[in-house]
This record gives C-alpha cells, structure tokens and sequence, in this order.
C-alpha cells in the first residue's frame, strides 16, 4: 500500500475521535510496532522480577497494558477504544476519562504483578517472576473497566443475543468477559495473565468509580445499583456479600479504600437523617441521643403551650359563670329584703287599729 493511502486512511479513522482515544489508539499502534523488535518486547512488557530492584523496569506497568502483540486483538482494542472515547469522555470530560484510563491501566499491571509474585511464594515456580516469554501484557484491564464504566452508566440495559433467545444484563459484562477469558486459557487459547488482567481492571475501575471519582460535586458512586455484589447473579450475592464485607475492612485497613458514612435514621416516620463520615459508633451514638433528647423537648413544649391555653380558655368560662350566679344571689337577696319592708309596715297598720 502506498504511504499516501495508508495516511489517508489513519486520518479518516481518527476523525472525530476524542482526544484522549486517539493518543491511545495511537500509543497502541506505535507499541505494536515496536515491540515487532525482539529486544524491545522484554523492555515494555511487565515481567514480576524485574520490576522491583535491583533492575527497576517500574515504567512497565504504565507500558504493559498498551503492548498488544496480535493485530487481532489490536483491531478489538482500537474498536472498543473508539466506542468508549464517544460514549465517556462527553460524559466525564476529557481529564477525567484520561485519568480513567491511565489509573486502571497501571493498577491492572500492579495487581497481576502482585499476584504472580504471590503464586511464586506459595509454589516456589520461578516462571512466575520472570516469564519465559519476556512478561505478559494486554489491554485487557482497560476493557474490563469499559463494562464496569457502562454497567454504572446504564445500570438497566439488557442485551438481547440475536438468533439464541438470550437476554444478557449489563451488570453481568465483567464477569462474562473474565470467564470468557478464563474458560479460552483453559483450552490454550489465550494465556493465564489475560483473565488476571481483566478481572484485576474490573476491580481496579469499580473501586475507582465507587470510591473517588469526581462528579456533581459529589465523590464516588454510594448507589445500591452499583454495589460490588450487583455485578453477580443474585444467586449467589448473598455469599458475595459476606465476602466483599471483609475484603472491604481489609482494604479499610490498608487504606485502598475509604470509610462508608454512618447513617442513623432518628425515628421510623422521620426522614431526617444524619451522614457522620469516619465518625466512632460511640461518637454517633452520643450525637444520636442529643438529637431524640432535642426532639423530645420540643415535643413536651408544645404539649405544655396547648394545655395551658386550653387551661385558661377554661378559667375564663368560670368566672364568666360566677359573676352571673353572684349577680342572680343579689337580686335574690334585694327583693327578700323588700318582701321583708312591705310586711313590717303591714303588721304595723293592724296593730294600730287593733289600738284605736
């Protein structure tokens, strides 16, 4: 092909990606290039051994996850790099879905790494600090975290798989994908890295987005819909949960994660609630028991302010009904005392003229 067509052809794929697509597109294609020479391969790609002294290829967990060896598979990043660039970045903003993609990328090579030295502590296999391919590599970790991107983005959506009946949720895409890749090493189709990619990029990008993504002003996603349990069948989220729970103290711990805000609900017909973050029970408890004591007063008081204006409504009819009563007893007493007049003169008149 003529390299007038080849640049044609690069432009009119790269117009109207997003900026941070086609650095990555671009950063991917020129590694694949690269690494087509031999010594360059061990230099970019992640080996467990050596990145740690004495030699230090630190700058390979930034690398790793870019070097694609197979133009397949490159063609699949390429295409779901473009899809993602247009569906996140307007959602998120340009730094911040760069910032995405770099902190999964070098957390999903970090954690692989981890693990193989880990597997190497318990078997003792040398081939799994230094591999005899140069060191494993993939953007897998990145993909991973697309579907865990998209499952918070569109927690609802179902897929429906032409020809075969079957409707897929969304919430299901990070595991489907690591058991797809899990299931393909087993008949020795991929490597045993590419399914620790993934599934170290799905969790890289979930505690990323659960617990410190900046958006709205707000830090992290506390949604039940975006739970870590919620992104497995509901069979078996009971066990996920009870799991989860102590891997979470165990990250709390480590300080990978931060603490959940405590949440106290005063009464059941109330909606007031109190958020008290990285708050000791004790603390809270002491600051729930000045709330209900505040509210309990404020209650009393308005109780005692309605009985006694019922109290003096009352007072007011009684002496209403005693200056009646005192004024019917005076009348009374007024004209007995007439009565009383009006006999003694009569008797006064007879005893005069029994006189005469």
């Amino acid at each position: 092909m003529h390299p007038a067509s080849i640049k044609n052809t690069v432009e009119t794929s790269l117009a109207g990606q997003s900026r941070v697509s086609k650095g990555a597109m671009l950063l991917l294609v020129a590694l694949h290039l690269i690494t087509k020479i031999e010594w360059c391969y061990s230099m970019l790609a992640v080996n467990p051994g050596i990145i740690g002294p004495p030699q230090m290829h630190i700058w390979t967990l930034a690398t790793g996850g870019f070097v694609e060896t197979n133009i397949l598979l490159l063609v699949g990043d390429l295409v779901a790099l473009a899809f993602a660039g247009g569906m996140f970045e307007p959602l998120w903003g340009t730094l911040e879905y760069a910032k995405f993609i770099v902190l999964v990328n070098v957390f999903t090579c970090l954690g692989t790494a981890l693990t193989y030295i880990t597997l190497y502590a318990l078997r003792q296999n040398l081939e799994f600090l230094f591999f005899p391919s140069g060191g494993f590599c993939g953007f897998w970790g990145v993909l991973a975290g697309y579907l865990v991107a998209f499952k918070q983005a569109y927690p609802q959506r179902r897929f429906t798989v032409g020809g075969l009946g079957l409707a897929l949720d969304c919430r299901l895409g990070p595991l489907l994908f690591i058991s797809m890749l899990g299931a393909m090493y087993g008949i020795d189709i991929m490597n045993g890295s590419s399914p620790l990619m993934a599934a170290h990029g799905a969790l890289a990008s979930w505690i990323y987005l659960r617990y410190y993504q900046e958006k709205d002003g707000q830090r992290g996603d506390p949604s039940e819909a975006f739970t870590f349990a919620d992104f497995f069948p509901a069979y078996l989220q009971p066990g996920v949960v009870i799991l989860s729970n102590r891997v979470f103290k165990l990250a709390v711990f480590i300080r990978l994660c931060p603490k959940k805000p405590l949440q106290y609900d005063l009464s059941a017909p109330s909606s007031i609630k109190i958020t008290l973050p990285g708050a000791s029970k004790s603390d809270a408890e002491r600051r729930r028991q000045i709330a209900l004591r505040d509210l309990e007063s404020r209650t009393q008081e308005k109780q005692s302010k309605g009985s006694i204006s019922s109290m003096s409504i009352q007072e007011s009819e009684t002496g209403d009904n005693a200056t009646g009563s005192g004024a019917n007893e005076q009348g009374n007493n007024t004209s007995g005392g007439n009565n009383i007049e009006l006999n003694e003169v009569v008797v006064k008149e007879s005893s005069g003229e029994n006189k005469e």
